[in-house]
This record gives structure tokens, C-alpha cells and sequence, in this order.
């Protein structure tokens, strides 16, 4: 076994403890234009399995409609390590390409440690206790498809 110096002080883990970086490459914003992206935190991975669940302990797709644009409002930052976006910029982010978020939210899970068999969160509903597992990528499917149909069926 290597050598390692072991960390034995609450302050030296909890001040030196950073979140993995990387420059992902947008395009679409115009040429050789990239952001750059960090890791979510584990309160962030979870808080995107909660979302996931309705009151009653169900999955609930429209619940999720807003997790890849969530992921890229959190892990978004700028040259200080800042966060580019908050909260409330989701509802516009959510309206730009689908390519783009869908890129930039699947780079930041890779970087959270989230292969795809855990990109499965096993949660327990706060409201019944119970566990639910939730595919994240397969329930963005899902709503994605959803969207889709919505959005090609004719108006009334």
C-alpha cells in the first residue's frame, strides 16, 4: 500500500476539499467558445434524486422537467471558481438548446463521480419514508420524449 499521510483534523478536510473543474465546448455560442464546469456537490446530487419525488413517495417526471438546466445553473462558474448562473435562471435555461444543456449536464455528472450505474440514486421519500430508485438519465428521457410529443402535437 502506497504512502500516505492521513488527514486528522476536521478543518484540514473541510477547508482543502475542492470540487473537480473542467472546460466543456460550446459552439452554439460561437467559435472556440467553451465553459467552464465543476463538480456538484453532494447535497446538489441529492437534491436532484429528491426532486424526483412527488408527496407521495412517487416519481414524478415533471418534478425532474428542470434537472439538466439545474445542473448547469449550479455548475456553471466562472475564472474565481463563481457560479455563473443561480436559481432563478433555470426557467431561461431551460429554454435554450437541449444539445447544449444536455452536453454540459452530462460532463458535470461525470465530474460528480456519477457513472452511468449511479447515475441511478437510490432516495428515501422525506414524506413516506420509503426508497425509490431514480434513473436520472432515463427519467430526462422520459420528460424529454414527453416535450417532444407535446411539442410537435397541433393546438386547439
Amino acid at each position: 500500500m502506497p504512502d500516505y499521510t492521513i488527514v486528522s483534523k476536521r478543518a484540514e478536510f473541510l477547508n482543502n476539499l475542492g470540487f473537480a473543474t473542467d472546460v466543456v465546448p460550446v459552439p452554439e455560442l460561437g467559435e472556440k467558445m467553451a465553459v467552464r464546469v465543476r463538480a456538484m456537490s453532494a447535497y446538489e446530487v441529492e437534491e436532484i434524486g429528491l426532486g424526483s419525488v412527488d408527496k407521495q413517495g412517487n416519481l414524478n417526471v415533471q418534478l425532474t422537467r428542470s434537472m439538466r438546466a439545474k445542473i448547469v445553473a449550479w455548475a456553471v462558474i466562472d475564472e474565481n471558481d463563481d457560479s455563473l448562473f443561480t436559481d432563478k435562471d433555470v426557467r431561461a435555461l431551460n429554454k435554450k438548446s437541449y444539445a447544449v444543456i444536455l452536453r454540459i449536464s452530462t460532463r458535470v455528472m461525470e465530474l460528480s463521480g456519477m457513472e452511468d450505474e449511479e447515475k441511478r440514486l437510490m432516495i428515501e421519500c422525506p414524506e413516506c419514508g420509503c426508497e425509490h430508485e431514480v434513473d436520472l438519465v432515463a427519467l430526462g428521457e422520459r420528460y424529454d420524449n414527453e416535450q417532444a410529443a407535446t411539442e410537435k402535437s397541433p393546438k386547439d
